[in-house]
């Protein structure tokens, strides 16, 4: 299988050639992101170094922004481990698990329990964020809510059980499906951190996002997100009427688990201390009462 990686520049190649012979501390640096894992994968390629400085050297003009090396499934195994918070080996988590579960392959298991989490979890954003509670997989099943980030780590957490390597991945998005008293209480349109699944299915790896429950979409005239296992299943940026829905501004990466002190970290620094201590609210019947009904046809 091959990951997408970024090439590093000159300035970093010392860095990149250390790193090689097992002195650098660079991959040390972030040891729960999986994204770093990605970064220094082509290390595990037979004479590494010698390679990619031949690589770098048959281009004149310098490396391309992104390359493609191979990386060998050594390193899948850790995306079937428990998390501190992709807690795969919670019972509440393994009843979840075992409930919703249906296929013989990787693919048709990964299906099942996409659409289990994406309707059985609704989505509610006024879960406390200082709390770490309102980050963990089994949470979101003894409540039966969640909001993006911890849907995204029982999505992850179900396939882990079923043998299906799963890592949650996060980006800050601007995001327009919300209400009024949400965006109030944000100050912000910014939706920093948002989670979404990323699985190895057939040797590569595919995006999917459980977020969304159908009925909340139909409120919102949002087409509900599909998965087939095949293709990345990621917001639509447009509604059902054409009007733009969500816009994707920063990639943050894949992790092995959540980042809970990382995630709040940030929360802290851009939204509002009201947001922070947790107001609460029911954001199902904001909708309903902002939103009109759908029309059956």
């Amino acid at each position: 299988m091959t990951e997408r990686v970024t090439a590093p520049n000159s300035a970093s190649l010392k860095q990149l050639a250390a790193a090689a012979t097992g002195a650098s501390s660079a991959a040390k640096a972030r040891p729960n992101a999986a994204i770093d894992l990605n970064k220094f994968a082509f290390f595990a390629i037979p004479d590494a170094k010698n390679f990619f400085l031949l690589l770098l050297k048959s281009m004149p003009y310098g490396p391309p922004a992104k390359i493609l090396v191979p990386m060998r499934n050594r390193n899948r195994d850790i995306y079937l481990k428990p998390g501190r918070l992709v807690d795969s080996d919670h019972p509440s988590v393994l009843e979840f698990a075992d409930a919703h579960v249906k296929g013989k392959t990787d693919r048709e298991r990964a299906i099942s329990l996409y659409y289990a989490v994406r309707d059985e979890i609704l989505y509610d954003p006024y879960l406390p964020v200082a709390k770490i509670e309102s980050y963990r997989a089994s949470d979101a099943v003894t409540t039966g809510r969640g909001w993006c980030v911890p849907k995204s780590a029982l999505l992850a957490a179900c396939l882990r059980i079923n043998g299906v390597p799963a890592r949650p991945g996060y980006a800050d998005v601007r995001n327009h499906l919300a209400t009024r008293r949400l965006l109030d209480m944000l100050g912000s349109d910014l939706f920093a951190w948002h989670s979404y699944t990323e699985i190895l299915i057939d040797g590569r790896w595919v995006r999917a996002t459980p977020t969304f429950n159908r009925t909340l979409c139909d409120r919102f005239a949002i087409k509900p997100l599909e998965f087939d296992g095949t293709e990345h299943s990621l917001f639509h940026e447009f509604n059902q009427k054409g009007e733009r829905h969500m816009e994707y501004v920063r990639d943050r990466g894949v992790f092995m688990d959540v980042p809970f002190e990382q995630i709040l970290a940030t929360f802290k620094a851009i939204y509002l201390p009201a947001y922070i201590a947790g107001g609460g609210g029911d954001f199902h019947a904001e909708a309903a009462q902002e939103t009109p009904a759908p029309q059956k046809q």
